[in-house]
């Protein structure tokens, strides 16, 4: 059996102790640059719970960003399947029309909604500072 020794055990203490300065300073940092995130966001004094409407909000923000691509993406590829088989005469051409105009409304309907519920805080800092710091509290 294996016996630590007074030294061993001595260095195992100090390790453990600098391993625990080094989380409190790690985290007192991390909130210290949440803090001046907040405040260049002009959000110095909200609640954690406004912080996670924030991020909810730029979450549901990307996903219909997301889903209007693939929209998007889907229209174009019909309209290009649709626009060979009218130019090989086999497609009316008002269904074409009438199939463009409705997948250019749903795609600008799609995209002014998206206008709407994007926060006027830039992505990228919400992204890096907050949903980590979020444990912090």
């Amino acid at each position: 059996m294996f016996e630590i020794t007074p030294e061993q055990a001595k260095k195992n203490d100090e390790y453990y102790q600098n391993l625990k300065n080094e989380k409190k300073q790690m985290k007192a940092q991390c909130r210290i640059d949440r803090d001046k995130a907040l405040e260049a966001m002009g959000l110095e004094n909200c609640d954690q719970d406004t912080i996670e409407k924030i991020i909810e909000v730029q979450n549901l923000s990307r996903k219909l960003e997301e889903e209007t691509l693939k929209g998007a993406k889907k229209v174009l590829k019909e309209s290009k399947g649709t626009s060979e088989a009218a130019a090989s005469g086999s497609a009316p051409q008002e269904v074409v029309a009438s199939e463009a105009t409705a997948s250019e409304a749903a795609v600008s309907k799609a995209a002014k909604s998206a206008k709407v519920n994007q926060s006027p805080v830039p992505q990228p800092l919400l992204h890096l500072h907050l949903p980590v710091l979020l444990t912090l509290t």
